[in-house]
């Protein structure tokens, strides 16, 4: 079901969008939550499916 699966991904990029979010909104200081976020942006090919 290619539906079912390309529902699944966008659904779990949204939660991964909401949960750099939430960290952004809540950090204590805001520039170590970029910094965090860009991390992750940066490392994104390092992530093996």
């Amino acid at each position: 079901m290619v539906g079912g699966e390309t529902g699944k991904y966008k659904y779990d990029a949204n939660l991964m969008c909401n949960q750099i979010n939430r960290a952004i909104n809540t950090s204590a200081t805001r520039k170590n939550a970029r910094t965090w976020t860009e991390s992750i942006l940066n490392n994104r090919h390092q992530i093996k499916p």
